[in-house]
């Protein structure tokens, strides 16, 4: 059974003002602009959003703010896209924190190959982030609560459902190495 361990919130609201502008396709400067920060602020806090998740990206931050409920889930949305296996795992992966190198390994594909299917991806399901393609992915349903095993191994840990009438709780996602068991 896995152990799951009740922590204070790790993301203060800025960050989680900064992920929500994210993944609504806002690029830096314009979450900037709209939080009234400098870009060299808002790139700190992504960081630091990061550094408190354990994941490396910003769109496998957004990833785990949806799977913990901490950002609210995009309303669901009909899926009429015609993707191959490919183009539906490299959407996974990136949710997952894959690098640009993992995705090659991950796929067989070149840098090259990854960088241009990335990018025709982003422009089919009419995205203009990663970011907010993790959002899209969890509006048509290609990204979703079992999808908690990152690019790194690791394994998020979900809160367990308080009981009905009981106290609500805080919770942080915690991570647990791949192969350790609890």
């Amino acid at each position: 059974m896995l152990n799951h361990t009740l922590t204070p919130l790790p993301l203060e609201p800025r960050h989680l003002q900064l992920l929500a502008l994210r993944a609504d396709g806002h690029s830096m400067a314009r979450s900037a602009a709209t939080l009234r920060r400098t870009p060299a602020t808002l790139y700190n806090h992504a960081s630091e959003c990061n550094r408190r998740l354990g994941v490396p990206t910003v769109e496998a931050a957004v990833h785990v703010c949806y799977l913990a409920q901490l950002l609210p889930r995009p309303d669901l949305a009909e899926f009429t896209l015609d993707l191959g296996w490919e183009d539906l795992e490299l959407w996974r992966l990136l949710a997952t924190g894959a690098t640009t190198a993992h995705l090659s390994h991950a796929l067989d594909l070149s840098v090259s190959t990854i960088t241009l299917r990335t990018k025709d991806l982003r422009q089919r399901t009419l995205c203009t982030s990663r970011p907010q393609l993790v959002s899209r992915g969890w509006s048509h349903g290609v990204l979703h609560d079992s999808l908690v095993r990152m690019a790194s191994g690791r394994t998020v840990l979900l809160p367990p459902v308080p009981p009905a009438g009981g106290t609500p709780f805080v919770w942080a996602p915690q991570a647990i190495p791949a192969g350790s068991s609890s």
